[in-house]
């Protein structure tokens, strides 16, 4: 819907912003969000990134995760590099999500200094039984292999989920299985003033 009204540089500006203070009140805590390519190529936006980053400390910048959808990247791979090398230089961690949702080329993987890539939870889903899946998921570890990114599972329901992932080189995950969604505090309720972002 943002991305329909022009709006995603003004969306992310406002993200990136509560998501420094939210620094603030967890600094145990790292803390990945989403962002627009459409964002991150305007070369307003990138200055604005840059000297938003270097205002924070380096130790919460370096708690700070950058997701971005892997078909985005993918179509803009050489528009990503520049900016992508400035947020990694400030010590910003980058994720590639939404891997393997479209088959795309895994030329990015070896271009653009990712920390993260993270699998499809569609890709995931029930993968002890789904060979074809299993093929996609040990192809894109091996398209990481000699470079920093790790391949993790998003939306893992199962002990047998995960028992496959594994043995297919992933090196994490996140999901049900380890630990079902809870709110954040049972006292507070999500839009309360408690933490004024």
């Amino acid at each position: 819907m943002v991305l329909q009204f022009g709006l995603s540089e003004e969306y992310d500006r406002v993200q990136i912003s509560r998501l420094i203070t939210l620094l603030g009140y967890w600094p145990d805590e790292n803390l990945a969000m989403q962002l627009t390519v459409e964002s991150l190529i305007r070369p307003r936006f990138q200055r604005w990134l840059r000297d938003t980053l270097m205002q924070c400390e380096k130790s919460q910048r370096n708690r700070i995760i950058i997701e971005l959808a892997e078909a985005d990247v993918c179509q803009h791979i050489s528009r990503l590099q520049p900016i992508l090398r400035l947020v990694n230089a400030l010590g910003v961690r980058v994720a590639v999500t939404q891997a393997g949702l479209t088959l795309v080329s895994t030329s990015w993987i070896k271009a653009l200094n990712v920390e993260l890539l993270k699998l499809h939870p569609s890709l995931v889903r029930n993968i002890e039984k789904r060979t074809e899946n299993q093929l996609l998921v040990q192809s894109l570890v091996e398209a990481c292999a000699g470079t920093p990114t790790q391949v993790y599972a998003t939306g893992v329901r199962s002990r047998g989920e995960w028992q496959t992932l594994t043995k297919r080189g992933v090196a994490g995950g996140q999901g049900d299985f380890f630990a079902s969604s809870q709110l954040l505090d049972t006292n507070v309720k999500k839009y309360s003033q408690r933490y004024s972002v």
